[in-house]
C-alpha cells in the first residue's frame, strides 16, 4: 500500500469515527436534556399497538421484494433467467451479510456475484446488474429526499438544501434524456467504468479476479443489451417501491407507539437516515441511523418520546428482523448447495 493510500485510509477511519461520535454525542445530549422523554418512550413501548406493529413488520418484509425484482429484471435484460423467490433469498442473504459484518458491503457484493454466477448468469451482465441496481436505488433515494425537502417547505433544519438538491436533480434528468435520445441503450461506457472500479476494489476478496475479468468484458457484452427507454419506468418503480415500503414501516411504527406522524417532514427524516446508513461508519449504521432519525424526527415536530420509541421499533424490524431473515436465507442456500455438491460427488463415485 502506498503512502497516499495509507493516508487516505487513515483519514477515512478518522472521519467515520468522528461522524459516529458526533451523532452519539448529539443523541446523548438529547437524552440528558429530555430524561422524562426517555421514560415516556419506555411507557409508549409498554403500550404498543400490536396490530400496527404487525403491519410494520409485514411492510418491512415486503420491502425486499421490489429490490429483488429490480435485480431480476436487470439480469433478464441481459439474458439471465432466475426465479423470483430465488432472487428474494439471495437479496435477503446479501443484505444480512452487508449489514451484519464489518466491511460487509464488499463481502455482500462478492457473495451475491458468486451466487448469480453459479445459477448461470453471465459474469459481465451480473456486474452490470449489481452496479445498475445500486445506482438506481441511490438515485431514487435522492429524489425522495428532494421531494421531502420541498414538501417540508421552510420547516426543519434542512430547508437550505432545497434549491441545491433540486438543481442536481434537474441536471441529472437532462443528462439522462440526452443519453437515451442519443442511443436508447444502457449507458455502457459509464456503467463499465463503475463496474471496473467496483471489481478493482474487490480484487482482494474471493471472486474479485473473476469480477475484474467480467468488468473488462462489459463494453462488448453490454452492446447486446437493449433496454427500451420506456422500460426504465418499471425499473425505477421497483427501486422506489423498495424505499417506500420501508418508509411505510417507519410510519406504522410511529402509529404503533400512539404518535402523530410528521407528514411534511417524514420523507426528509427517512431519506437522510438512509443516506447516513450508506456511510461505512458502523455495520448497518448502528447508532448513526438511530441517532440521526431520532434527532430529525424531533426537529420536524415529533415528540421526543414518540421518536425514541418509534425508532427503536423500526430498527428492530428493519435491521435485526431483516438480518435474521437474511441469515436464515443464507443457511437455506448454503444447505442447498451442500446437498447439490454431495449428490454430484455421489454420482461421480464408481
Amino acid at each position: 500500500m502506498t503512502v497516499e493510500r495509507r493516508a487516505w485510509s487513515s483519514w477515512r477511519r478518522r472521519a467515520r469515527l468522528a461522524v459516529a461520535l458526533a451523532t452519539a454525542a448529539a443523541l446523548a445530549v438529547l437524552l440528558v436534556d429530555n430524561r422524562r422523554d426517555l421514560a415516556g418512550a419506555l411507557d409508549r413501548l409498554s403500550r404498543v399497538r400490536w396490530g400496527w406493529l404487525a403491519v410494520a413488520g409485514a411492510l418491512e418484509a415486503l420491502s425486499m421484494g421490489p429490490f429483488a425484482r429490480l435485480q431480476r429484471w436487470l439480469l433478464r435484460a441481459g439474458g439471465a433467467r432466475l426465479g423470483f423467490w430465488r432472487m428474494v433469498g439471495i437479496s435477503l442473504a446479501g443484505n444480512a451479510i452487508g449489514t451484519s459484518l464489518p466491511g460487509g458491503a464488499a463481502w455482500s457484493v462478492v457473495w451475491v456475484f458468486r451466487q448469480l454466477r453459479r445459477r448461470g448468469a453471465d459474469s459481465a451482465i451480473t456486474v452490470w446488474a449489481l452496479v445498475m441496481a445500486g445506482v438506481l436505488s441511490g438515485v431514487t433515494l435522492f429524489v425522495l429526499l428532494v421531494t421531502g425537502l420541498w414538501l417540508a417547505g421552510a420547516r426543519g433544519p434542512l430547508e437550505v438544501l432545497r434549491w441545491p438538491t433540486l438543481g442536481v436533480v434537474g441536471l441529472g434528468v437532462v443528462a439522462l434524456f440526452a443519453a437515451l435520445a442519443a442511443r436508447g441503450r444502457a449507458p455502457t461506457a459509464r456503467v463499465a467504468a463503475l463496474a471496473g472500479r467496483l471489481a478493482t476494489a474487490l480484487r482482494r476478496w474471493p471472486a474479485g479476479v473473476s469480477a475484474l475479468d467480467a468488468a473488462r468484458d462489459l463494453p462488448a457484452r453490454l452492446g447486446a443489451v437493449f433496454v427500451h427507454p420506456g422500460s426504465w419506468v418499471k425499473v425505477v418503480a421497483f427501486a422506489a417501491a423498495n424505499w417506500l415500503l420501508d418508509l411505510a414501516s417507519l410510519v406504522t411504527c410511529i402509529l404503533a407507539v400512539r404518535g402523530a406522524v410528521p407528514w411534511r417532514g417524514i420523507l426528509v427524516v427517512y431519506a437522510m437516515a438512509e443516506i447516513a446508513a450508506s456511510l461505512p461508519v458502523t455495520p448497518g449504521g448502528i447508532g448513526v441511523v438511530d441517532g440521526s432519525m431520532v434527532l430529525l424526527l424531533d426537529a420536524y415536530g415529533s415528540h421526543a418520546a414518540v421518536a425514541l420509541a418509534a425508532v427503536a421499533l423500526y430498527r428492530v424490524l428493519s435491521f435485526w428482523g431483516l438480518a435474521v431473515l437474511g441469515w436464515i436465507a443464507w443457511l437455506v442456500i448454503a444447505l442447498g448447495e451442500r446437498r447439490v455438491s454431495r449428490r454430484l460427488r455421489d454420482q461421480s463415485d464408481p
